[in-house]
């Protein structure tokens, strides 16, 4: 079995979609060991007509005009009704020490947020838990303005933070030690505001982390989500043949953001070295699922990989050619979007779904 390999991307990799800014500030958080990760509908579960789908944003992008797109994962609602909820898992295992953010909010401008008591939440849940052990901070809007609030198993407030002038926050939790930190800032803000702590028990495992919504109630509303960041500072023990599969997809995944990043300038060479990265950890994904005992799931996954790394091999024959980015990109999508089927195959996860 391969061990896994710990991306940490390129020095460009190391500033967030649409001008975040590094947590090198806090405490918990290494910048070498930054990682971009990808929101996207793994696992999810939807009640009361609230749905979920992933939307392409435009968003300025270096003031090039071949600028990508951002992925924003939307949650909203198609009717009038009480009791709409929806959540989405992402495809990591935390870890501690850990540190992670994700922006929730008016991320796209063609649908206006809900009013109180809908909120927009992440939520981290200790995957051996037995009952589900988990935290998450939510997020309530209002004209001029939002109010993020940490809780703990459905608990009330365990504290807040409120920003003015403001239709995007961004939240997350570290860990130092045996105690998790809530955290939360302004879109576009330096630094981060902890407003609430809370120890844990590390023997419960690592933490699952999801995105969702609830108490939605008004047709044609809802909340974008984006920008999510991990800092991986440790990997706890051996890692499974799983978690090493599991890596190298996200570490892919990773790769396809340096492309990104790279054919925004017009560096055509580094947007080729990127998809080299992304092919290198997909090879070695499939090397692994080479050895899944079970014959039904191996043929699954390793036909999943062969096919996502087909259409990167068609892409980078593409870029000598210096061809459109959107022309290029759905190539790569298509790619991409077939290594992320590889995941539910390999991890089964304890949340709130």
């Amino acid at each position: 079995m391969a061990s896994i390999r710990r991306c940490t991307g390129s020095a460009a990799a190391r500033a967030v979609l649409a001008g975040g800014l590094l947590l090198a500030a806090v405490p918990g958080c290494d910048p070498s060991l930054y990682k971009k990760t990808k929101l996207d509908l793994y696992e999810y579960r939807a009640e009361g007509g609230a749905r979920l789908d992933v939307r392409s944003i435009h968003m300025s992008f270096k003031g090039k005009d071949t600028a990508p797109t951002m992925p924003v994962l939307r949650i909203s609602t198609k009717k009038d009704g009480s009791g709409q909820f929806a959540f989405t898992r992402l495809n990591h295992d935390f870890r501690n020490p850990f540190c992670y953010s994700v922006g929730m909010g008016m991320f796209d401008p063609m649908l206006p947020l809900p009013a109180s008591p809908a909120f927009s939440a992440t939520e981290i849940s200790h995957r051996d838990s037995d009952p589900l052990v988990y935290y998450g901070i939510g997020v309530q809007y209002f004209s001029g303005g939002a109010q993020a609030f940490g809780y703990k198993n459905g608990s009330s407030n365990i504290g807040t933070v409120t920003f003015s002038g403001t239709d995007k926050v961004e939240v997350g939790f570290y860990t130092v030690g045996s105690t998790l930190s809530f955290m939360a800032r302004k879109v576009g803000d330096e630094g981060f505001t902890t407003f609430a702590t809370s120890s844990y028990d590390g023997g419960l495992g690592p933490f699952v982390p999801s995105v969702g919504g609830a108490n939605l109630s008004q047709r044609n509303t809802g909340f974008g989500f984006a920008l999510p960041v991990i800092y991986y500072n440790t990997q706890a023990g051996d890692p499974s043949l799983e978690d090493s599969i599991a890596d190298d997809v996200d570490c892919a995944w990773e790769a396809y953001l340096d492309f990104c990043d790279a054919y925004a300038d017009g560096d055509y060479a580094d947007a080729d070295d990127a998809l080299l990265d992304a092919l290198e950890y997909l090879d070695g994904a499939y090397e692994d699922a080479g050895s899944l005992s079970d014959p039904k799931r191996r043929s699954t996954v390793q036909k999943d990989l062969a096919s996502a790394i087909s259409s990167l091999e068609k892409a980078r024959a593409m870029i000598g050619d210096e061809r459109p980015f959107r022309s290029i990109n759905r190539l790569v999508i298509k790619g991409f979007d077939k290594s992320a089927e590889v995941l539910p195959e390999i991890r089964s996860f304890q949340t709130r779904l």
